[in-house]
């Protein structure tokens, strides 16, 4: 009798044991699909970490050539500010020329108008020459008659 209580003790405590090993491995088994799970979630974590590391060095890369072309067309702008001042400097100096060709054409009228007044007159001096000297041959002329 004892050895069947002993060993119907000790049946109990190894079905304790038993059912605490079972309860002991599909914890276990839990615990290794949560390891699964975030070892899975880590590699999806490392995965979106690289891809914004991918993302931050095309911005940085993006934002040095935005860098680049404020740079150029701050370039670009001085080149413009230096172009369009010689533009105004060319048109004032044009239009000064464009006063000096004016003034030269009417120099040259009054000059062409002096010349043919000159000639007019140098016409009238030759016609008084020749006529004065007309009018000494007559008298010379008339000397001889008398």
């Amino acid at each position: 009798e004892q050895r069947a209580a002993d060993s119907e003790s000790k049946a109990i405590e190894t079905q304790s044991i038993v059912s605490s090993l079972k309860a002991d491995r599909d914890e276990l088994q839990l615990v290794k699909k949560e390891a699964e799970t975030l070892r899975e979630q880590n590699t999806q974590v490392m995965l979106q970490i690289a891809d914004l590391q991918s993302e931050h060095a095309t911005l940085r890369t993006a934002s040095s050539r935005v860098d680049e072309a404020e740079s150029s067309l701050d370039e670009s702008r001085q080149v413009l500010l230096e172009s369009e001042k010689r533009f105004a400097d060319l048109e004032s100096r044009y239009s000064e020329m464009e006063v000096k060709v004016e003034e030269l054409l009417d120099e040259r009228e009054e000059l062409q108008d002096a010349s043919e007044k000159a000639k007019l007159d140098l016409s009238m001096a030759q016609a008084a020459v020749s006529s004065a000297s007309d009018v000494e041959k007559d008298h010379d002329a008339l000397l001889k008659k008398h």
